[in-house]
């Protein structure tokens, strides 16, 4: 996997100050075999994601996108044992202490998938959209909790956040950043997928495995 790529997103996690979390999805990072095992693993989503980048130039040249299409879906396949996420966070829940409000009859989920695109430009073009959309996000009426994660091993940069109901999500997919950061999302990612469904209080301890099987339903952008 491209390091800045990675290192973009984990900067955010960073800056937060918060913790990294894993899900159960293989042995610890720290061991021995499986850093090497990563390591393997690493270079070939890397090969992938390259081959899935030029196939889909050069079908655009072409005026043929089915091979290109084949490559970037097949990233898809990647299953990253090092996948990390902040703690799910915000204004009305804290991982510690849960709920900081009265529990609602449902809350509305949304999760992001994308794989920013591997050049310089496109890196630094996407970290200056992140700190937009994540100072908008903050700020956001209606916002339950958020949380960033990535995939190291894949290359892909993941979000997830809880909103009090569909309309506050939505509110927040017009605002300004997040507007300006989905018009140019062809030049700085090379596919990404995104879907929101309905959970109630009693998900959020584990929201981030549910978040994987609900977006691993939905169909990817290929830009």
């Amino acid at each position: 996997m491209n390091q800045t790529r990675y290192q973009v997103w984990a900067s955010v996690l960073l800056a937060g100050t918060l913790a990294t979390g894993t899900i159960g999805c293989g042995e610890p990072a720290g061991d021995t075999d499986t850093a090497v095992d990563s390591q393997t693993e690493t270079t070939t989503a890397t090969d992938t994601a390259d081959t899935a980048d030029t196939a889909d130039t050069a079908d655009t040249e072409s005026g043929e996108t089915t091979d290109g299409d084949a490559a970037t879906r097949a990233l898809y396949d990647c299953v990253d044992p090092n996948f990390g996420a902040s703690p799910l966070a915000g204004p009305g829940y804290d991982p510690e202490m849960g709920l900081l409000e009265p529990a609602a009859e449902s809350y509305v989920a949304h999760t992001t998938q994308i794989m920013v695109r591997d050049t310089p430009e496109a890196a630094e073009d996407f970290d200056a959209y992140l700190d937009e959309v994540v100072a908008e996000i903050m700020q956001s009426e209606g916002l339950i909790a958020v949380s960033l994660g990535g995939e190291p091993t894949c290359g892909f940069a993941r979000t997830l956040g809880v909103w009090r109901d569909e309309q506050a999500m939505m509110a927040f997919v017009f605002s300004n950043a997040h507007a300006n950061a989905m018009a140019n999302a062809a030049s700085v990612s090379l596919t990404d997928r995104v879907t929101h469904w309905q959970i109630t209080a009693e998900d959020l301890p584990d929201l981030w495995a549910q978040a994987f099987e609900q977006i691993d339903e939905i169909e990817p952008n290929i830009h």
